[in-house]
């Protein structure tokens, strides 16, 4: 598990662990507050998101024991004007895939994108 940033992420590789920490086992209310708004539109109303993501904790919580995340690199994407930052997933000791989130500063904090199709 990463470590767990109490306050407002300074860099992006911060804002990315900590929404991989509260995904994962933090609060689904400071998982929201740390989506992008393209990502929040997408999941819909906020107490929906709340709500579906307290029936999930268990079963995510209970998959961490087999899935690992990485923060990777970092670097900016001058055609999306944000920075990517790679995840590396492993299954015990092996790599599975990589994919890449994109960090943004949306009303002066900093947020993570996952959805695809972003326009990144």
């Amino acid at each position: 598990m990463l470590a767990v940033v109490d306050t407002d992420p300074e860099t992006p590789r911060e804002a990315v662990e900590a929404y991989i920490d509260e995904m994962i086992d933090g609060d689904a209310a400071r998982t929201w507050d740390l989506m992008c708004q393209k990502d929040q539109e997408a999941e819909g109303p906020r107490e929906r998101f709340l709500q579906e993501t307290a029936a999930d904790q268990e079963a995510v919580s209970a998959e961490d024991d087999l899935w690992h995340i990485t923060v990777g690199g970092t670097r900016f994407d001058e055609r999306a004007g944000a920075t990517r930052v790679q995840l590396l997933v492993w299954a015990d000791t092996e790599l599975q895939y990589t994919d890449e989130v994109h960090v943004v500063r949306e009303a002066g904090r900093l947020r993570v994108c996952t959805i695809s199709g972003m326009g990144f």
